[in-house]
């Protein structure tokens, strides 16, 4: 019953297979063999490219983030120098004009960044508002009051900070897949450069304060600081757990980052413990301009907490393509010498049969020419059991033959003899009508007396 209905299941097919060649049927089993494998090593590949192309692009984001991060610690310095310079010290001149030319500088990099990945990130019209702000503040900055110079300044770096958050959106940064790149971004993109920030309104901020040497206790000032120093805080143990959790997915970047950032949560935590003793005591304790340069110290350790982090991001997602890379290699390569090795394996199979094939022909051909033959059994399959049953058939067919031959040959041997008996009996007779023609002619030839008083005997001889 199951082997009708497979019979029935497979009639098609034993249809379609018994019209063909053997070539033919090569050709069509590679033809189907080679649909669906070649259909998943093109989408296997195709992921893969996918792949590479997302962290390619990734990598084109930390590339361009680089000269953006240096710009925002620029513009935070600034905008703490010019806070100072418009309160009336003038010391603070050489500074701000060596930091506008550094800006400068910034801004030529982001754009050799932006003609290299502008297009791809969308970042130009962005990049053209930040300058077209930047001009117009160099410009007019020294007018302005303390205030508005503040607001204007924190305005353009609100600017860099969305243009920031943009890279990291169209770059595919914020949707890496891995936790050790994943949270190397984070810290990058949002966690320090939202520090840095926060560090630099907390120094333009004590920079401001009329009175640094009398702090009011019941005015705003001191909800303030405290403020700025449990942010930093928060933002200090952010950092360290999601470097942690990048330690722990890649061993390799302890190594890398660890002292740096030790450096920097040593340097954040001696911040705010210097902001804490401003509100304990209700007063700055140092001269501005040394208190200007401790708290620049401390933005500093961020920035180049930043700066080990995105080389430590831009090398793992360098490595990641590589490995991407080499697995489409692999894949790739596996896949065409498995082709080779089966159309090998098919041609070598394919020669097989036909060799098979013409021997039995061969074979064929003598066995009906009466010669003893036999096949070569080149293979332990189901065709070298039809070539051992070919053979014994021509074995059973030659001894067959061999039989019928030797009784012939002993048929042609009596049929001779009968023959020649057949002969000698034809020869007697034909003497015996000699014979008798010969006795009439005696009796009609012999005298009458001899024919009245004598008689023959039954040999012919005369009797009285």
């Amino acid at each position: 019953m199951i082997r009708a209905v497979v019979e029935r299941i497979f009639a098609p097919a034993v249809i379609l297979v018994s019209r063909l060649w053997y070539w033919q049927k090569f050709t069509l089993i590679m033809i189907l063999f080679t649909i669906p494998i070649g259909n998943a090593l093109f989408s296997f590949t195709a992921q893969i490219d996918r792949s590479i192309a997302f962290s390619e692009k990734e990598i084109s984001g930390v590339r361009y983030l680089f000269p953006v991060g240096i710009l925002l610690q620029d513009l935070q310095q600034h905008r703490d120098m010019a806070s100072v310079y418009l309160r009336g010290d003038t010391s603070f001149l050489p500074l701000l004009e060596e930091k506008e030319n550094k800006i400068k500088e910034d801004l030529v990099l982001i754009n050799v960044k932006d003609q290299e990945f502008g297009k791809e990130l969308r970042t130009t019209e962005s990049l053209s508002a930040i300058q077209k702000k930047w001009a117009s503040l160099e410009k007019n900055y020294a007018q302005l009051t303390l205030k508005e110079s503040v607001r204007q300044h924190t305005e353009l770096i609100s600017d860099v900070f969305i243009l920031i958050r943009h890279i990291g959106d169209i770059s595919n940064l914020i949707l890496d897949p891995d936790l050790d790149t994943y949270y190397l971004m984070n810290t990058v993109v949002n966690t320090l450069p939202d520090l840095s920030e926060n560090l630099s309104q907390a120094r333009e901020f004590v920079l401001s304060i009329d009175d640094p040497k009398k702090i009011d206790a019941a005015a705003a000032d001191r909800r303030v600081i405290i403020n700025y120093s449990k942010i930093a805080l928060i933002a200090d143990e952010k950092i360290k757990r999601d470097t942690q959790v990048a330690f722990g997915q890649t061993n390799s970047l302890v190594a890398v980052l660890d002292n740096p950032l030790k450096d920097m949560s040593v340097s954040v935590r001696n911040f705010a413990s210097l902001l804490d003793t401003f509100v304990n005591t209700n007063k700055v304790e140092m001269p501005l301009l040394e208190y200007y340069t401790f708290s620049t110290a401390v933005i500093d350790k961020n920035f180049s907490l930043r700066d080990s982090l995105s080389w430590s991001l831009h090398d793992l997602l360098h490595h990641r393509v590589e490995r991407f890379q080499s697995d489409k290699q692999i894949i790739v390569g596996i896949t065409i010498l498995s082709y080779i090795l089966i159309l090998y394996v098919f041609i070598g199979f394919y020669i097989l049969v036909a060799r098979t094939v013409r021997n039995f022909e061969n074979i064929a051909k003598q066995l009906i020419s009466g010669k003893a033959a036999e096949v070569i059994v080149l293979s332990n399959d189901e065709l070298g059991k039809v070539g051992e049953s070919f053979n014994t058939i021509g074995k059973e067919l030659i001894a067959s033959n061999n039989e019928i031959l030797g009784r012939a040959q002993e048929l042609q041997k009596k049929s001779e003899e009968l023959e020649h008996l057949n002969k000698f009996m034809i020869n007697r007779e034909v003497k015996m009508s000699e014979l008798k023609d010969e006795i009439v002619k005696l009796k009609s030839t012999s005298p009458p007396d001899l024919e009245q008083g004598e008689r023959l005997d039954g040999h012919g001889r005369m009797k009285s």
